[in-house]
């Protein structure tokens, strides 16, 4: 059983629990069949409430040619240039209608170059061709250039008998061996996200033991545990980028969650080495990425540390040790303090210190704080190490202490 199959639907009409938002896109899809010029919809709502699945319906229905972008795709003007305008003007080869589709478009961070922004409104003023925009929150204020020139959908929370009759539904397509009440319980503890519901049958229907242990109660903010059984468990690449592209944190605090629970759940040692070799692929992608702003390495970061470390394992995975937060995380928050310090006598240095903040950082502090130690071995007085530092440096005797205890 593949889990992608799962998330398919044949029609819009299989999309459950937003009646008034389907009824909005069927009537938008009537309006261009028709040729007529409608304002693009701004589908938004939770996750996992049918939104893309609906636009995908509606293309299957009408035979479109669906262009579509997410937000690794769209942060800069250029890449939205290139993609878009050509699509925006003309038809595809075989006369079938282009619809753009540009997907979590919310999601367009302080990073986002703003002349992308501008080539978004102007693709609108210009397009002879359908757009559809979706988001998880409307008013976020990345995206306050396109309220005003959208029309509003809105998908809610999926209800709990809504989502109990499509998992119904699919465990009987596909023959899942999960009983019912097991599947209100999920439905229950899905929120109303139904892709949650989905992966959440998927991994009690692939264990072992069917038990709910291995899903646990679903905190949208803080479901970086969740995520990972639910990559650690998946047995092909489109079930573990779905789990991977569902939580609600950033790729870099993903890997470094991976980075520190993989070996809590793959103990073979060969499962481990082709584990970790993946997350440290993906952190080279992902650095890339930060560095040259050429956002399309995320791509590369998403496989890795998604599907590469789903596909590592041989073995079942353990879950004998309890998941736990990055050590790289609470390492940076502890040593801010130290950090802080630093950075303020780096800072008094620079006056007579002709370098870089970074530079004094990196050589002068261990430097002086390596004078002070041998000053003070060489049976030179405390008193005089700090006053020759205090008028040489302007460091306070404090301060002295601080180099000797941190760098020497």
């Amino acid at each position: 059983m593949d889990l992608f199959e799962l998330y398919k639907i044949s029609d819009i009409s299989e999309v459950k629990g937003n009646d008034e938002a389907v009824r909005q896109l069927s009537n938008f899809a009537a309006e261009v069949q028709a040729k007529r010029i409608t304002t693009p919809p701004l589908v938004y709502g939770p996750p996992g409430t049918g939104k893309t699945a609906s636009v995908h319906a509606l293309a299957e229905r009408h035979g479109w040619n669906l262009i579509e972008l997410n937000a690794s795709d769209y942060r800069d003007s250029s890449t939205v240039k290139r993609i878009l305008i050509s699509s925006a003007t003309s038809s595809s080869l075989f006369g079938a209608r282009n619809v753009i589709l540009l997907d979590e478009i919310d999601e367009l961070s302080a990073k986002f170059d703003k002349g992308a922004q501008a080539s978004v409104s102007a693709l609108i003023e210009q397009s002879r061709n359908p757009i559809i925009f979706i988001a998880n929150d409307r008013w976020s204020r990345s995206i306050s250039f396109l309220r005003s020139r959208t029309m509003p959908v809105a998908f809610r929370k999926v209800p709990v008998q809504s989502i109990v009759g499509v998992l119904e539904r699919l465990s009987s397509k596909y023959g899942i061996d999960v009983q019912r009440d097991m599947l209100f319980e999920i439905a229950v503890r899905s929120d109303g996200d139904v892709r949650s519901a989905i992966n959440d049958m998927y991994a009690v229907a692939s264990a072992h033991q069917k038990t709910l242990e291995v899903v646990g109660m679903r905190d949208k903010k803080h479901d970086a545990f969740a995520t990972l059984d639910r990559i650690f468990m998946a047995n092909t690449l489109t079930a573990s980028l779905h789990a991977a592209s569902s939580v609600d944190i950033d790729s870099e605090m993903l890997v470094n969650y991976l980075e520190e629970n993989v070996p809590k759940r793959y103990t073979d040692s060969s499962d481990l080495f082709r584990a970790m070799s993946s997350i440290a692929d993906a952190s080279k992608y992902l650095n890339r990425a930060n560095r040259s702003h050429y956002y399309t390495y995320w791509r590369y970061t998403n496989v890795f540390m998604s599907g590469g470390v789903s596909l590592a394992k041989d073995n079942y995975p353990s879950t004998a040790e309890r998941y736990a937060f990055p050590r790289v995380i609470k390492s940076l928050s502890a040593s801010k303090e130290e950090r802080s310090a630093g950075a303020a006598i780096a800072a008094k240095l620079q006056r007579v210190i002709n370098s870089s903040i970074k530079e004094i950082r990196r050589t002068d502090l261990a430097l002086l704080a390596h004078m002070a130690h041998i000053s003070q071995q060489s049976g030179m007085d405390t008193d005089a190490v700090q006053d020759f530092f205090m008028q040489k440096y302007g460091l306070t005797p404090k301060e002295v202490s601080w180099l000797e205890a941190n760098y020497a």
